[in-house]
């Protein structure tokens, strides 16, 4: 695996929800659904990458469901291994922020986490 499907891998599994890197949403998709950054840095390189899981919905508490989900998932410090090595995923300061599409029916989180990847 990748560190691109590697980054796809930790979005999906930590969301549950469909997951699309940015500006590569299918015209057919449906909410709910996650968007990433697929920004990537060489072997023991850190970075800090975005994500927001995207719903329609007139309160915030599934979204906040979602949120705690992710929060739990890489919360202690997380590892997933990929081709070159392992990536070492933690969270950033702020965590999340809220968001509202221009339809303010479409609700979002902006997540912040980095991400070091360890060679082996």
């Amino acid at each position: 695996m990748d560190k691109q499907q590697t980054l796809y891998k930790l979005w999906h599994e930590a969301s549950g929800l469909p997951c699309y890197a940015e500006g590569s949403i299918p015209d057919d998709a449906t909410l709910p659904y996650l968007t990433y950054e697929t920004a990537i840095d060489s072997l023991d390189g850190m970075l800090s990458v975005t994500a927001t899981p995207w719903m329609r919905t007139a309160s915030w508490a599934p979204l906040d469901a979602i949120l705690n989900g992710i929060e739990e998932y890489i919360s202690r410090g997380l590892t997933i291994p990929f081709d070159d090595g392992v990536m070492l995923v933690n969270k950033s300061t702020p965590f999340a922020q809220r968001r509202v599409d221009e339809d303010t029916s479409v609700k979002g989180y902006l997540i912040q986490i980095q991400i070091e990847f360890l060679s082996k």
